[in-house]
């Protein structure tokens, strides 16, 4: 800013402690795009109300055979608008790589953070307040981007940057104040450029968040599981304030618009821009290389895309003249807008570098998705039969170890008892043998006493007849 970091800083400490002013309305629109998924064909720009303009274009080259598409489809950028009467919310993400697998985590990311600020608005009463809730948006987005649809699905990753543009309450002693700002956080290497309704002048409010990249292809940082437990890499997560007139413009895109703007895409040497080097890749001090970089395209945009953009929507006219402060420069400010994304494509060269190798078409893709989609609701039913067939038997053989358990416990008591009437019975035949062998005795000796007698009468009857 103005005044250099100092006087940057300072203003960034006021602007942190306005209050806002509440939403005056609920969600009017939501805008969300692209909406071409492949083709070759460029997506239409969207529009409403002339607050909000977006619109995503390749510049990649059409590939080689007859499938009528483009190197790098499907487009893996997503960006988001979310309208009230007085407070936007703006989200591009940018998923990292080539494929499905990307797009669907810059799609997550983007539908993720728009649901959670959307459920969160009335909360939102201050600047810093609102920084702290994008943040929190950032982690439920990356929560969101971590769910697998289904076991075996490849989980993508996205940088991503959200911001919110909201009206402040007034100031008594400040009556000049602006009277809005501009909050966001980004994580990667998306980018938010300011456009000063009356001069003009371009400003990238994210200028800090190119810096301590370890090599030209690093994003800096990403939402997704890029870490061994799963987290994301937060290197250059950041918030960034700035405040807004009305009338101003914000421009939030991706790498693959703002690398346009690099000198090094440009053909342009660091020497010719007064740096001691002539090739970008040998400069050590990467700080003051992106300092450099950053003014270069500010400027560069301001020259050859919002001055002449400007000039068309002047010279274009046609509309009725606004009545609302600040709506003309706004009115004009969405004519330059437009034209810039129009021309956008004309002016950008497409990248050199090859990220990837998309390994079929994209419609093939989808089809294939959809046949993996049904195939895992089937599998999903399947499984759920599965599972409560084992429950059940698992119920079955809890209840029959049960049973077992029961069964040995009576068997256990049964054989006691068993061993209880033996020894009972042991015990009785004992008692009954003693008896039966004293009577046996008993009868023995009475036997042998009747035997004594009847001899004694035999011998008496001998005497007797002897006698005789």
């Amino acid at each position: 800013g103005e005044g250099g970091p100092a006087a940057a800083a300072a203003n960034e400490r006021r602007l942190k402690g306005r209050r806002l002013v509440r939403s005056r309305s609920g969600r009017l629109v939501t805008i969300t795009g692209p909406n071409v998924h492949g083709g070759g064909e460029q997506e239409a720009l969207q529009e409403w109300g002339g607050a909000v303009a977006a619109r995503t274009i390749s510049t990649y080259p059409m590939r080689g055979d007859d499938s009528g598409m483009r190197d790098g489809d499907p487009i893996c950028d997503r960006y988001g608008a979310a309208l009230y009467e007085n407070r936007h919310v703006v989200v591009v993400a940018d998923g990292c790589n080539w494929g499905v697998a990307p797009m669907l985590a810059a799609q997550r990311a983007r539908d993720a953070v728009l649901e959670y600020l959307a459920e969160k608005d009335a909360r939102i009463r201050d600047v810093a307040e609102a920084a702290l809730y994008l943040l929190r948006s950032f982690s439920y987005a990356h929560r969101k981007m971590s769910q697998r649809a289904r076991e075996q699905e490849n989980v993508g990753t996205s940088t991503l940057i959200a911001a919110m543009v909201v009206e402040l309450e007034l100031e008594p002693d400040q009556p000049h104040a602006p009277q809005w700002a501009f909050v966001g956080a980004s994580v990667g290497d998306c980018k938010a450029f300011h456009v000063c309704g009356a001069s003009h002048r371009v400003t990238d409010i994210t200028d800090s968040n190119r810096g301590g990249q370890e090599h030209a292809n690093d994003c800096g940082g990403r939402l997704g599981p890029t870490q061994a437990d799963g987290g994301p890499d937060l290197r250059n997560l950041n918030t960034f304030f700035f405040a807004c007139r009305q009338g101003d413009l914000v421009i939030c895109m991706s790498d693959g618009v703002h690398d346009n703007l690099h000198p090094r895409m440009l053909g342009i040497s660091p020497r010719a821009l007064g740096m001691d080097a002539d090739e970008w890749s040998a400069i050590e001090d990467t700080a003051a290389a992106e300092a450099v970089v950053v003014n270069f395209r500010t400027q560069f945009f301001h020259d050859h895309a919002i001055v002449p953009a400007a000039e068309a929507a002047a010279a274009g006219g046609g509309r009725e003249e606004p009545e609302t402060p600040g709506a003309r420069e706004s009115e004009r400010l969405g004519d330059i807008a437009i034209n810039f994304l129009e021309k956008q494509q004309l002016m950008a060269t497409p990248r050199a570098s090859m990220l990837g190798e998309v390994a079929e078409e994209f419609h093939l893709r989808q089809a294939v998705a959809s046949a993996i989609s049904l195939l895992d609701s089937v599998g999903q039913s399947v499984r759920k039969k599965r599972r409560r067939t084992m429950a059940r038997r698992a119920r079955e053989a809890a209840a029959y170890e049960g049973e077992s358990e029961k069964e040995n416990s009576n068997e256990e008591g049964r054989g006691k008892e068993r061993k209880r009437r033996s020894a009972r019975l042991r015990s009785t035949t004992s008692k009954g043998e003693r008896a039966e062998q004293s009577k046996k005795d008993s009868t023995g000796a009475e036997m042998e006493a009747k035997a004594k007698s009847v001899r004694g009468g035999k011998r008496t009857e001998e005497v007797v007849d002897k006698g005789v």
